[in-house]
């Protein structure tokens, strides 16, 4: 890895760690500013352009709080003079939603760097909670419904359909990482 990349991937994990405490500028100061920067995150659709990933960083951010790094398990690296890219696991604990509690939270991003007038940038980044095997069944059923009385945090009815990974939530809300966590509990079959 260039040694100046090198350089830009410990910021992005220092951002990371500002990150899970509710600050997403660190971040943020790190990505491509042009209109084809995409941020893809668990809590929503992908945000492409500068304005759309910096309001999507900056409403990921407020899920989060109280938060630490745990680590980041590189699984593969590649640089150009000009681009490059790192896959990761990346692990943190952080106290998410109204939750007081501290809970481990493990994400598969792929993170892709662009050299810009001299300076390394993030042009896109993307996490999920993917990070073990899964049957190909998990991925396209869902339990059908959701808990009785689930609520995508605004107090909107959560509601899961069958077969889909999608959620009733209303515009410019999207689900809450427990409740991205729980569509993967419920793509997830019981163990015997």
């Amino acid at each position: 890895m260039l040694s100046d990349l090198a350089k830009l991937i410990e910021q992005d994990h220092l951002a990371v760690d500002a990150f899970v405490k509710s600050n997403p500028e660190p971040l943020k100061s790190l990505f491509s500013q042009r209109d084809d920067v995409v941020i893809a995150n668990p809590f929503g659709p992908p945000a492409k352009g500068w304005k759309k990933a910096a309001e999507t960083m900056d409403r990921a951010a407020t899920n989060y709080r109280d938060g630490e790094v745990i680590g980041f398990d590189r699984v593969s690296e590649y640089a150009t003079t000009d681009l490059g890219y790192i896959i990761e696991i990346e692990r943190v604990r952080s106290k998410v939603g109204g939750s007081d509690k501290l809970v481990p939270i493990a994400l598969r991003t792929t993170t892709i760097f662009r050299r810009e007038k001299g300076a390394w940038k993030i042009v896109l980044r993307h996490a999920d909670p993917i990070t073990s095997p899964r049957p190909s069944r998990k991925a396209t059923k869902a339990c059908g419904a959701a808990r009785p009385g689930a609520t995508n945090g605004a107090g909107k009815s959560l509601a899961l359909v069958r077969g889909t990974r999608h959620m009733s939530v209303p515009a410019g809300i999207g689900p809450s990482l427990p409740q991205v966590l729980e569509i993967e509990r419920c793509l997830t079959p019981p163990t015997i």
